[in-house]
């Protein structure tokens, strides 16, 4: 038996836990730029603000329910191009990424404005813009990363999912030797041709 790649035979139910998988791998990452002092919005409490009109920690749950819910929904849009183009893998998960990018971040244009609580005693109210620039060239630059991170994760994981042995198909008893016949007709009892 040899490996093949099949995207074919990757579930939707496989595709739905990629994407959350990745959605997780995702809010890690930013949550390490946030540790390092690199990024400081975070995404998930936006779309608990967009839900919900709250900035406190049940903002927070409803926005990362919401965000492992959009990541699921992309991971599948991801597996319909996967498996349109017949290959899978880091490489093509990059490039569905830019125009994962390209959408989201014309997207973010149209999303209201927020309120953001930059210190305790400062609420800000401002709107993210096209791209996150609007938020500064350091949350631009994280959105890109996030996009580019998340299509890698689900390139990767999807890629790893289409891997498997190939199985041979069973022969039909008609076209078994006469020998084979009577090894099988051993091992299982009789054969109906």
């Amino acid at each position: 038996m040899k490996l093949i790649r099949d995207v074919n035979r990757v579930t939707d139910t496989t595709v739905l836990i990629i994407g959350v998988s990745a959605g997780v791998l995702t809010s890690i990452f930013l949550f390490a730029l946030d540790l390092v002092g690199w990024n400081h919005v975070s995404f998930a409490l936006l779309l608990g603000e967009l839900l919900s009109g709250r900035t406190d920690t049940f903002g927070l749950r409803i926005g990362f329910s919401a965000y492992l819910v959009a990541s699921a929904v992309i991971a599948y849009l991801y597996s319909l191009v996967f498996r349109s183009a017949h290959r899978s893998g880091v490489a093509v998960g990059l490039h569905v990424a830019l125009f994962q990018w390209i959408i989201l971040g014309l997207l973010l244009a149209i999303v209201p404005w927020t309120t953001r609580t930059i210190h305790p005693s400062v609420t800000v109210y401002m709107q993210p813009g096209p791209f996150a620039l609007w938020d500064g060239i350091q949350t631009a630059i994280t959105f890109f990363w996030t996009q580019l991170f998340f299509g890698a994760a689900v390139g990767f994981m999807f890629d790893r999912a289409a891997i498997g042995f190939d199985h041979p198909r069973p022969i039909a008893p008609d076209r078994l030797s006469q020998r084979e016949l009577s090894r099988s007709q051993r091992v299982s009892g009789t054969i109906r041709v």
